[in-house]
Parts: C-alpha cells; sequence; structure tokens
C-alpha cells in the first residue's frame, strides 16, 4: 500500500471516528485541519469566529476563509506546518432515502435536490457530514444518519473518476490550496443521476 493510500485510510478512520463520537445534535458547523503526524491523522477544530457562520452560505464562509488565508498565508488558528495535510468540514444536513425511492419517486428526489428544496420534502432525514480535501488532491467524505450509529465513508483518489462535487468541497479545495500552495483542480458538477 503506498503512502498516500494508507494516509487515505487513516483520513477515514479519523473521520469515523469524529462522527462515531458526537452524541448530540444540533451542533454548529466546525472547520478542522487534517494533520499526518507520525503517520497518524490528527483532526484539529480551528477556531471559527460562529458569527462568520451565519454570515453566508457554509461555502461562502469557507470561500472567504480561502480568500483570507491566500492573502495572508495563514488564518489564525492554523499555523503553517509541513504536517498540515488538508482541511475538513463537519456540518448537519437533510439528505432524502435515496435506496427507499423507485424511479418515478426518485425522479422527483432528484428535482428536489437539484433546485434545492429536500427541506420541503416530506421523508427527508438529517444527517451529519464530515468532507475534506488533502494536499493530493484526494476528497473524503463521511455521513451519518440522525438514530443511527454507523458512519458512512468514501474517498475519491484522482484519477479514478470523479471527486465530491459542489460548492463545499469546492471551497474546501480552494482552502486547501491556500494553506498548502498545492494547486487542486475543482471538479465538474456531473448532476444528480452521475452522483449517483
Amino acid at each position: 500500500m503506498s503512502s498516500q493510500s494508507a494516509a487515505a485510510v487513516d483520513i477515514l478512520y479519523a473521520f469515523a471516528a469524529e462522527l462515531g463520537s458526537r452524541t448530540a445534535w444540533g451542533d454548529g458547523p466546525c472547520l478542522y485541519t487534517i494533520r499526518m503526524s507520525r503517520g497518524q491523522c490528527v483532526l484539529d477544530p480551528v477556531p471559527v469566529p460562529p458569527l462568520w457562520w451565519v454570515s453566508g452560505s457554509p461555502a461562502e464562509v469557507l470561500n472567504n476563509i480561502a480568500g483570507t488565508a491566500a492573502d495572508v498565508r495563514g488564518i489564525p488558528g492554523i499555523r503553517m506546518r509541513p504536517d498540515l495535510y488538508g482541511v475538513a468540514f463537519r456540518f448537519e444536513t437533510r439528505d432524502l432515502p435515496w435506496d427507499a425511492s423507485g424511479p418515478g419517486p426518485r425522479d422527483q428526489a432528484e428535482a428536489d435536490a437539484a433546485a434545492r428544496q429536500i427541506r420541503a420534502r416530506r421523508g427527508r432525514i438529517e444527517i451529519r457530514v464530515l468532507a475534506g480535501a488533502d494536499r493530493t488532491g484526494t476528497t473524503y467524505e463521511s455521513r451519518q444518519q440522525r438514530g443511527q450509529p454507523h458512519v458512512f465513508s468514501t474517498v475519491f483518489t484522482p484519477g479514478r473518476g470523479r471527486g465530491l462535487t459542489g460548492a463545499v468541497p469546492d471551497a474546501l479545495r480552494r482552502l486547501t490550496t491556500a494553506l498548502t500552495g498545492v494547486p487542486l483542480l475543482q471538479q465538474a458538477d456531473p448532476g444528480p443521476e452521475a452522483g449517483r
């Protein structure tokens, strides 16, 4: 196993452990640095002022942080160190039970998701998500449904299919680039059907 693959596995374990350790719901968003220290992933929370999170959408706030980081080569709470490997973002949102949908309801669910109308849909579920990007361009996502102990994790390695798409993953890539100096490509969104 390559060191990059070993790091990806370790990051997924750290993501799952972080989500699995949370017992309360209704937590605000949290930004983390991903550090590799002695072959282990360490997630360090970044002290983002709570008022920042209400100043815009999560992606807008992350993009503003990335802009600040690019201008000053760092941000308060993040020291530029060689072990800085990437960034991650934890948030709560709503999703739909995609596996339970048949073709007709699935089409409507995709339309509602594309129109950002999940909150208004009956049958929506609360989920906790931890998404991240690292300096190799690898992206990660761990999800936990409210009331369920299981955490489902996915890793997207560059060159092996599409990575995470959307405003938050793109903002995480921009922030990783700003903090590490390693340029990461943004992912084109293939639309809801390609992602399911």
